[in-house]
């Protein structure tokens, strides 16, 4: 454990200074044979300025995560760096916010959700366009960038809802999959509960289709965990899913459990 004090708080490390570095190597540098922290660089007046101005935010920047071959997740800064968005052949930007900006437009198809992070928003009467429009870009050889202002959120929710449509799967499965990639998403309580609708509507259409194929219960429970099955991972990855999802047989801990609320 490594004892660190700043403004007179004592902050003590889970896993050492070793896990620390591992996770934060901006952060750290090495002295001799002793690593030391040394506080990340301060940005420059002008860095901060364009920060302010564009994104209203002092985050660093993070490359877009790959969630598919043919779709990304990433928040306002990805957004705004055409070096990352080229080097990964981004061909489309949806946009799932009501201030960010559309920095290229000459250089991307651009689809804009106009909505605020609320609970309030109805995230879900936009899911058919976004599923539409990221099913488009892919069958026209291209790849989209999916984008809110912290890529937590709204984005996230639009990503966590295609996965559900394009693999058949489970809010619990696609949630846990998408937040394999990215660990940071949390989308609000609203958004959750227009996910759980939404997989309600997708097994009843499935049910519909085919009454006498195997589905998934509807979700009765107040809460559910769940964690991803390797070979559901390995489908993802291929693009090779079962038709319907199927709930784990006995659900087991997460080291960071998504909550359903129903």
């Amino acid at each position: 454990i490594v004892q660190l004090t700043y403004p007179n708080v004592n902050i003590l490390l889970t896993g050492g200074f070793a896990q620390f570095m591992q996770s934060f190597p901006r952060q750290c540098t090495i002295v001799g044979s002793n690593p030391i922290l040394t506080p990340q660089a301060e940005p420059s007046a002008q860095e901060k300025s364009q920060r302010h101005a564009l994104f209203r935010t002092n985050s660093t920047l993070m490359e877009p995560v790959e969630i598919f071959p043919h779709l990304y997740l990433g928040n306002a800064l990805t957004a705004a760096c055409m070096q990352d968005l080229q080097r990964l052949g981004i061909t489309a930007i949806l946009n799932v916010s009501s201030t960010c900006k559309n920095h290229f437009t000459s250089n991307f198809l651009y689809k804009n959700i106009p909505v605020d992070d609320s609970h309030n928003t109805l995230l879900s009467n936009w899911f058919s366009d976004a599923i539409t429009f990221i099913d488009e870009v892919k069958g026209a050889g291209g790849k989209t960038l999916v984008h809110c202002h912290a890529g937590v959120s709204r984005s996230a929710t639009i990503c966590i809802a295609y996965v559900m449509y394009s693999r058949h799967a489970s809010l619990d499965t696609a949630f846990e999959f998408v937040k394999s990639r990215r660990s940071e998403i949390s989308p609000n309580a609203g958004f959750m509960h227009q996910l759980l609708e939404f997989e309600k509507e997708q097994e009843d259409k499935r049910r519909h289709l085919s009454p006498l194929s195997p589905l998934s219960p509807p979700c009765s429970p107040p809460c559910r965990f769940f964690s991803v099955s390797s070979s559901f991972c390995s489908s993802m990855d291929t693009g090779v899913s079962s038709p319907y999802s199927t709930p784990f047989s006995s659900p087991t801990a997460l080291t960071s459990p998504m909550v359903a609320f129903t």
